[in-house]
């Protein structure tokens, strides 16, 4: 039987409002504002779920074919981004620490989805069981004490089962999330701004809502760490599936913004950079309202100028490109290595 390859709108109006967010996200914190409640709270609903279910849409729509073309195009813009961002924070007042064996920031994502695709092979010869181990590694990564921020190896074992549950069970969840009656959604929604409180209230540290930090670092024991990691990824799994199932099935302004996500992903943090020393401190009296309210403006301003077609076409090409242009350098340097025998 033939199947539709109709885009759903519904992916590119979810990645449409979790990459604002991820901007919003970046911009509330360039304020220094984790310790403000009336910034925390906004950061602590984002940071809860956002990533997670970016990375959940992310295993959804990865495709068989090309795979190594992919992963190659990922790492061309993990270096190329890299060495730009180097430049960047080089130009600027900032301080911010570079490393070889770290990605640079937002950049970690790229680096992640390069292991993520590198195990796609694995998942589809046994996804269920594929889907059960990662939630146990994700669970119990943070005991290792050495987990942390190089090579992104924390956030690839941490975030694991979103993008595998995604590659695996995304198409029968988000047809049973659409499926759900719109009151038992609303009420979802409301359940799940109510966990954020609750998160907020408990005055969680953000380091377990970044996934990079390992319990001892987080100065928790390893039973209430699993416990805590547990709960976590049980919030971010029901709030990503109750925004899946808000999204609209018609086209709607977030859907173009969604289609062109990775070239604002990518490039949106030149922005936040260039605007840190200049947005209002968040810490502290009245600062706190003007530094919220300037960064919403902010974001809105940036997913909307970021999210121009030739941006994202852009990254996309040159990535494209670098690496048809290696590979035909390769196969042409194999064809005369065969031919000189």
């Amino acid at each position: 039987m033939a199947t539709s390859t109709r885009r759903d709108q519904r992916l590119d109006s979810a990645k449409g409002i979790l990459i604002s967010l991820v901007v919003l996200g970046h911009l509330l914190e360039a304020t220094s504002a984790w310790n403000a409640d009336v910034i925390r709270l906004p950061l602590t609903i984002i940071y809860m779920f956002h990533m997670p279910a970016f990375i959940f849409l992310s295993g959804m729509t990865a495709k068989r074919d090309n795979l190594s073309r992919r992963i190659g195009v990922f790492l061309v813009l993990l270096l190329t981004f890299q060495g730009l961002y180097y430049v960047a924070v080089w130009l600027s007042p900032l301080e911010r620490d570079f490393s070889p064996f770290m990605p640079f920031w937002l950049l970690w994502f790229l680096l992640s989805m390069i292991w993520w695709l590198l195990l796609l092979p694995l998942v589809w010869r046994m996804p269920r069981t594929a889907v059960a181990v990662s939630v146990v590694i994700a669970i119990s990564a943070g005991a290792i004490d050495e987990m942390g921020y190089a090579f992104s190896i924390s956030r690839v074992l941490v975030f694991l089962p979103f993008f595998i549950t995604g590659t695996v069970y995304g198409r029968q969840i988000l047809d049973v999330a659409g499926r759900i009656p719109f009151r038992v959604k609303l009420c979802a929604a409301v359940l799940c701004l109510a966990l954020g409180w609750i998160l907020f209230a408990a005055d969680i540290h953000q380091g377990w809502l970044y996934g990079s930090y390992s319990f001892d670092r987080l100065d928790t024991g390893t039973v209430e760490g699993l416990a805590v990691r547990a709960g976590l990824l049980a919030v971010a799994g029901f709030t990503t599936v109750t925004v899946l199932s808000l999204m609209p099935r018609h086209q709607n302004p977030v859907t173009a913004i969604g289609k062109r996500s990775l070239g604002i992903f990518l490039v949106h943090g030149f922005v936040v950079l260039a605007l840190t020393p200049l947005l209002p401190p968040g810490h502290s009296g009245a600062n706190t309202a003007i530094a919220l309210a300037a960064c919403v403006a902010i974001a809105v301003v940036v997913v909307k100028v970021l999210g121009a077609a030739p941006i994202d076409r852009s990254v996309r090409q040159y990535g494209s490109k670098v690496v048809d242009l290696a590979s035909g350098l390769l196969k042409r340097n194999a064809d005369r290595q065969v031919a000189g025998r």
